[in-house]
């Protein structure tokens, strides 16, 4: 038997909850749309416009003073103009936002919520130029290490810097928004961090090691960005120095990332910090040259190395050296060891291709059926 005083089957909570929700929402609007009046929502629609007109006034200002200072050579004061340009348009959006919304009548539920919007458009807003303003420290860390003469240490350093801040900020933006626009215990939080921070480290620990590693990178600098190594068995040019790990530019184009852990643990072959670079030559001839043509040959191969459009690119105090070396089944073979004044791969296989052209036309005038095999090119000063 039912009940006729139960009202079960009518129930609001029988309702799907999307629609319990949304009567929420009109209930808590219904106030707004009653007491508002027509006056008072062209009003706000008004402020609302002028603020963004304004915003976009102040922005083109900005940009106009921004350029300004480029073209006259202030990096640093152009950043500071470009830094606020942004931020300052969203900036008098916001505030006609809550100057025009005091015209309106809001339940409490609303004028709430309305608030903690606010909020965190007004933490969008400085967070925004905060984390354009660390361009400015960028600048200014790079114009004060360049002072000192230390290049390789601006590209080097400064990137991590300013990786760093922006992170930290980030995370300082969040906990702040969590605590204060949306009401959380950010401080039970960060304690039950101190529990978990054993576990995360744990779990962790490749990525520690690479962060000290990339410290270690930067403090000792066994290499900079530009420079060509050999590390890990990788051949190239670094690229960048991360948080992490060391982008290595091989030379068929390929880029190779390897953790900074590794790179403080192996040893590094950094060619860009040698003087020169040797080349050892072996000139194959047949065991029925006559012996004139070997004396002569060693003499001729000499005056081609050091002919005036060759011996420039040769290092000062280390004469060429050509001798006859050995005697296999199938040839005689003369080594040629001499080295080259600089370390860039470029020039030097530049220059070994006119020793070559240069040696080649020495074989074919005097009829000597040589031939040449690169046995080794090392970077170094021996």
């Amino acid at each position: 038997m039912v009940n006729p005083l139960s009202t079960t089957a009518t129930e609001p909570a029988s309702q799907p909850v999307a629609g319990r929700i949304w009567d929420n929402v009109l209930n808590a609007l219904e106030p707004t749309f009653r007491e508002t009046g027509g006056r008072n929502w062209l009003i706000l629609l008004g402020v609302i416009v002028a603020g963004f007109l304004i915003g976009q006034v102040l922005n083109k200002l900005l940009d106009a003073l921004c350029g300004r200072e480029r073209r006259r050579g202030r990096p640093i004061r152009a950043a500071i103009f470009n830094a606020g340009s942004g931020p300052l348009s969203l900036f008098c959006v916001v505030a006609a936002l809550g100057i025009g919304g005091g015209l309106i009548a809001m339940s409490n539920e609303v004028h709430a919520f309305t608030w903690r919007v606010f909020i965190l458009l007004n933490v969008i807003v400085v967070g925004w130029y905060l984390f354009n303003a660390i361009e400015v420290i960028d600048l200014v860390l790079r114009r004060t290490i360049a002072s000192h003469g230390r290049p390789t240490t601006t590209v080097q350093i400064v990137p991590l810097v300013r990786r760093s801040l922006r992170l930290f900020l980030m995370i300082i933006l969040a906990l702040f928004t969590a605590e204060v626009v949306f009401g959380g215990d950010v401080s039970n939080w960060l304690a039950g961090l101190g529990i978990a921070g054993l576990a995360v480290t744990l779990a962790a620990q490749d990525s520690i090691k690479n962060l000290f590693g990339s410290i270690t990178v930067l403090l000792d600098r066994p290499f900079a960005i530009g420079d060509y190594i050999v590390i890990d068995g990788y051949e190239g040019t670094v690229e960048e120095v991360g948080f992490r790990s060391t982008r290595l530019r091989r030379n068929e184009g390929s880029i190779v990332t390897i953790p900074n852990s590794k790179a403080v643990e192996q040893s590094i072959s950094n060619f860009s910090r040698r003087e020169n670079i040797r080349r050892t030559l072996d000139i194959l001839v047949p065991y029925d040259t006559p012996i004139e043509k070997l004396r002569s040959m060693r003499e001729e191969v000499c005056r081609v190395l050091t002919a005036a459009d060759l011996s420039q690119g040769l290092a000062n105090g280390y004469e060429p050296q050509v001798r006859f070396v050995e005697q296999k089944v199938d040839s005689l073979y003369f080594r040629v060891i001499y080295w080259f004044a600089s370390s860039d791969r470029r020039k030097f296989y530049e220059h070994a291709e006119h020793v070559n052209f240069g040696l080649l036309e020495y074989f074919k005038a005097a009829e000597l059926n040589a031939k040449m095999m690169d046995v080794d090119v090392m970077m170094g000063k021996r």
